[in-house]
C-alpha cells in the first residue's frame, strides 16, 4: 500500500431538474511514505439519459501536492454512452482524452486519445462492473488497453 484515498461525488441538483444532471467528484490521494506526492483530482460530472441511452461526460483536472509535486495541472475529458438493456448489462462505448499540462497545450498527437467498446452492469445487487477495449487513435495513446473494474458496493 502506498497511498491512502479519500473521494466523494455531489450532486448538485434533484436528478432529471435540469436539461443535464450536474455533479463534482472530489478525491485526495495521501501518501504513506511523506516523500512521495499526494494528489488532488476534481470532476465536473454531467449526465443525460434519453430514452434507454445515458450520456456521460466527466471533465477532470489533476494537481500533485506536497514537497517535489510537479505545479502544474494536467485535465483531460471521458465520454460514455451505454444503452440500458437490463441492469446486468449495458452495452456502451467511451472516449478518453488526455490533455496532459495545461500550462502547456500539446498537439493532437502528443495527447493521449482512446475510443472504445465497453460492457457495464451491477450482479448480485452490489458487485459493478465495468470492462472495456479501447484503441488508440493517437500516436501519444496505447495501441491497445484493456479496461477491468470491479466495484463492491456496501
Amino acid at each position: 500500500m502506498t497511498h491512502l484515498e479519500w473521494e466523494n461525488i455531489f450532486q448538485l441538483a434533484p436528478k432529471g431538474e435540469y436539461w443535464v444532471d450536474p455533479g463534482v467528484y472530489l478525491a485526495y490521494e495521501a501518501p504513506i511514505d511523506h516523500k512521495q506526492v499526494g494528489q488532488f483530482e476534481g470532476k465536473i460530472l454531467l449526465e443525460k439519459s434519453i430514452g434507454k441511452f445515458t450520456n456521460i461526460l466527466n471533465i477532470s483536472f489533476n494537481q500533485e501536492v506536497g514537497g517535489g509535486a510537479d505545479p502544474d495541472t494536467d485535465a483531460g475529458i471521458s465520454w460514455s454512452t451505454r444503452y440500458r438493456l437490463s441492469r446486468y448489462f449495458e452495452p456502451g462505448f467511451e472516449y478518453w482524452d488526455d490533455f496532459s499540462k495545461i500550462d502547456h497545450q500539446l498537439d493532437y498527437d502528443e495527447q493521449s486519445h482512446q475510443v472504445g467498446p465497453c460492457i457495464y452492469g451491477n450482479l448480485f445487487g452490489h458487485l459493478n462492473y465495468d470492462i472495456g477495449f479501447l484503441f488508440g487513435i493517437s500516436d501519444a495513446a496505447p495501441r491497445h488497453e484493456l479496461k477491468w473494474v470491479m466495484e463492491y458496493e456496501f
